[in-house]
């Protein structure tokens, strides 16, 4: 990202939001956008590799990383979604990759109350 995000995002992160770390990893990339000046580029998924995720863990006996229940992945993914459209950093670009109809909504209507504009950025559901 530090290569190619120089103006807009170019290279985006995906954040699997069914892992227990990804709010402090979002919260982490947009202060590092932040401090470097540069455009953030994410895009949020809920996750699908939680099958291999749970499996690895058991094996090297760490934590299982995945969250508790389905509603924790959902607090996760909407609270990381308003988080980064109430702290839109300039040139930004969010995908919004969720097949739930609540999240979409959410992300629609916060779009519009924090008026992020395509020369603010880009917004894709």
């Amino acid at each position: 990202m530090l290569r190619y995000n120089k103006v807009t995002p170019i290279v985006l992160n995906t954040f699997q939001n069914y892992l227990k770390t990804t709010k402090d990893r979002v919260n982490y990339e947009m202060e590092r956008s932040k401090a470097l000046n540069l455009p953030f580029g994410a895009k949020l998924v809920r996750g699908a590799y939680m099958i291999e995720e749970r499996r690895l863990a058991k094996e090297l006996n760490y934590p299982d990383p995945i969250h508790d229940t389905v509603e924790d992945t959902h607090d996760c993914y909407n609270s990381n979604l308003t988080a980064v459209i109430k702290n839109w950093i300039p040139n930004s670009h969010l995908m919004v990759a969720s097949h739930n109809e609540y999240s979409n909504y959410l992300g629609k209507n916060l779009v519009k109350e924090y008026n992020i504009t395509s020369d603010k950025g880009e917004f894709f559901l």
